[in-house]
């Protein structure tokens, strides 16, 4: 039995973008609107595998395009803030958007996507993190014991300093 189909087919192409691009216009739409939907889609977009580099790049794009000025990083975390605070209403008025069982606590969501947006950042939170990380080292050095260890070889290397001027006339 051979089927028949009225409409035939031809070659197509879909430019597309990229998720990278995707996300840069996404976080920017956040930035601009706070809606309940593009926080959905951010969060669930960060979860995804993405060029961190590639993902700067088309955000700064992105950024210049609309014109916005000031420090991005900092305001957004700001309007994610502002937001928490109305996550009831933000959830009011999505939540029928998503089947129940997909439905977000909505001020745990908001919270876990400004951690999110705080650790994208490249500028003062950048640093930020770099300053956990190196205390975070220290901490760990430091529960090991090897602070007095250092004191240690200061004082052992400098006794060995002076009993070798006393044996060496």
């Amino acid at each position: 039995m051979t089927s028949f189909c009225p409409i035939d087919s031809y070659p197509t192409m879909f430019m597309a973008y990229s998720l990278e691009d995707l996300l840069a216009k996404k976080i920017v739409a956040l930035y601009n609107r706070m809606e309940g939907k593009d926080i959905y889609d951010v969060f669930h977009a960060l979860n995804m595998a993405f060029e961190r580099d590639k993902f700067l790049k088309a955000l700064e794009l992105t950024i210049k395009f609309y014109h916005i000025e000031g420090n991005f990083w900092n305001e957004l975390i700001n309007r994610l803030n502002q937001a928490k605070k109305n996550a009831r209403h933000i959830g009011n008025s999505t939540n029928h958007f998503i089947p129940k069982t997909l439905r977000p606590n909505w001020e745990e969501l908001i919270n876990s996507l400004r951690f999110r947006i705080e650790e994208l950042s490249t500028s003062d939170h950048g640093v930020f993190n770099l300053a956990l990380t190196v205390l975070s080292i220290a901490l760990v050095v430091a529960t090991l014991g090897f602070p007095n260890s250092l004191p240690r070889e200061v004082v052992t290397l400098k006794n060995l300093e002076e009993h070798r001027s006393v044996m060496d006339p």
